[in-house]
């Protein structure tokens, strides 16, 4: 079918045509008849569809359409809104000549001539192909940042209901004036803010107290922020003015701000945990006061103890020459002399429990008991003492064996003072009826002393504290009134100043066993 011309609009046509080809020259442009024909075709539409204008000129415009688009009257719809209406604009895939689609903006307008009758129509059609796909892209950007932006929204929710919950002081702050971002319950209660929007998108100086604000920010978040580095502060002393009551407060804070990065590692800001341990550091410092008054205390016991005994050894050695003056006398009677007897192991046993305090009051406050080490032999020292227990306690039986080389260098009387505390305390933890042995041995560099007696063992649970100051092996009193609870104390004491060892075994088949230990001779220091 042959294309009909326009027979009452060449000339407008002809002007409108050479306007558009000089205005539009990156559009297509091309004219069409009532029934669909090409009747013109511009350069513009040439480099863009690819067809020349004797390859196109006289084609109905279908052809122009992708073979799908055909099929569904594309084309022919156009056509028949522009009729309508008097425009069409679409937006829709086109073809060119090599079979490649574009994307094409339309614009489809219905002509008339001067009686105002339809006489055909012009399209122009601009490749927005290259828009078209930046704009996917853009908008596929947008929708993986709206998505990447959703699920950290989603996660920083789920972070703070945790932050909700937690029982510390949580908050996050941005930017070089710490602009507050977010803070838990905890938090705002330090801050004596009840919800959150009273201190989100606050500077973090405008919340804290105006005492408070200068030296915190200097110290606590500037240096955080300008050099990213955590800072960490323990029970740090804050005195404040409350503001709902103006009443002076003080409270201890251990917290800790992190610096918050961006991807390309600068600071954006920081978190900060803290929590209130005032009552911790007042219980400290309550502890540290009575742990002041009892230590205070006992200095001042031991110190009475040690001037009480000092003071008490004159009166006992003027009683004991006095006494030993009256026991000489030939003419005392029978009676008489009995008493004088009685008192002179009255004033023996009252000067041995002052040497005991007074050896327990220096190895408390002067640093250790002295001693003057010179030669000795332990065999001997141990003789000499059993003489003397055996003489106080007739009806006892006392083993002595010795083995081997027992000299050394030591301060024989300390040596005698710990043997005679350890079978003092044998003969009164062990039955009358039973030995003490006690047993002196050589052991190449070492010198040994055992006391061993039998009898009711040593309740474990006293065994760890038995060498402690004011204990005993048994909570059963002592009958005889001879010991304050220090024989063994003291023993330590002088053994360990010699460089050597105590134990103890106790058991019901074995008794009970002290071992002392001594170096021969005790090195430099």
């Amino acid at each position: 079918m042959a294309p009909k011309e326009c027979t009452h609009a060449g000339q407008n046509t002809d002007v409108l045509f050479r306007f558009l080809v000089q205005s539009a020259k990156d559009r297509a442009i091309f004219g069409i008849d009532l029934q669909g024909y090409i009747i013109s075709w511009n350069p513009g539409a040439e480099h863009i569809k690819g067809w020349r204008a004797d390859e196109v000129l006289g084609q109905h415009f279908r052809m122009l359409f992708p073979e799908d688009s055909r099929q569904q009257g594309c084309p022919e719809a156009e056509l028949r809104e522009a009729f309508q209406t008097g425009h069409f604009r679409g937006e829709e895939p086109r073809l060119r000549k090599d079979g490649s689609l574009f994307i094409a903006e339309v614009d489809l307008w219905l002509l008339r001539d001067d009686t105002d009758h339809p006489c055909g129509f012009v399209k122009v059609t601009q490749d927005v192909t290259e828009r078209k796909q930046a704009e996917e892209e853009r908008a596929a950007l947008l929708a993986r940042e709206r998505a990447a932006h959703a699920a950290a929204e989603a996660e920083r929710l789920k972070l703070y209901a945790i932050f909700e919950q937690a029982p510390v002081g949580i908050a996050i702050f941005q930017g070089p004036r710490h602009v507050i971002q977010y803070a838990n319950p905890i938090q705002r209660r330090f801050w004596e803010r009840e919800r959150n929007e009273e201190v989100r998108g606050r500077p973090f100086i405008e919340v804290l107290p105006e005492e408070l604000g200068p030296a915190v920010i200097a110290s606590a978040c500037d240096p955080v922020f300008q050099q990213g580095q955590s800072r960490v502060f323990t029970e740090e002393r804050f005195q404040f003015t409350r503001r709902d009551t103006g009443e002076q407060v003080e409270r201890y804070f251990n917290f800790t701000h992190v610096p918050m990065r961006a991807l390309d590692g600068t600071v954006e800001g920081f978190m900060g945990v803290a929590w209130d341990v005032t009552d911790a550091v007042r219980a400290h410092q309550r502890a540290e006061a009575l742990t002041r008054q009892l230590q205070d205390r006992v200095d001042f016991e031991q110190q009475l103890i040690g001037i009480v005994s000092h003071d008490l050894r004159t009166p006992l050695n003027a009683i004991h020459l006095t006494v030993s003056a009256m026991a000489r006398r030939e003419e005392l009677d029978a009676r008489t002399a009995q008493s004088v007897l009685r008192i002179q192991a009255a004033v023996h046993r009252a000067a041995h429990l002052v040497g005991d305090l007074l050896d327990f009051t220096r190895a408390r406050l002067g640093g250790g008991i002295p001693i003057a080490p010179r030669a000795a032999d332990l065999h001997q020292v141990a003789r000499q003492v059993l003489d003397q227990v055996d003489a106080a306690h007739p009806g006892r039986t006392l083993r002595v064996q010795e083995r081997g080389d027992a000299n050394g260098h030591w301060d024989p009387e300390r040596l005698a003072q710990v043997v005679q505390n350890l079978v003092t305390n044998a003969l009164k933890y062990s039955p009358e009826s039973s030995p003490v042995q006690v047993t002196t041995r050589g052991e190449g560099e070492w010198v040994c002393l055992s006391v061993h007696n039998p009898g009711p063992p040593i309740p474990p649970e006293k065994l760890p504290g038995i060498f402690e100051p004011l204990q005993r092996a048994t909570s059963e009193v002592d009958s005889t009134g001879r010991s304050v609870g220090l024989g063994l104390y003291i023993v330590k004491q002088l053994v360990e100043a010699h460089g050597g060892t105590v134990d103890v075994t106790s058991t019901l088949n074995e008794g009970t066993t002290f071992t002392v230990r001594l170096p021969r001779s005790r090195g430099p220091g």
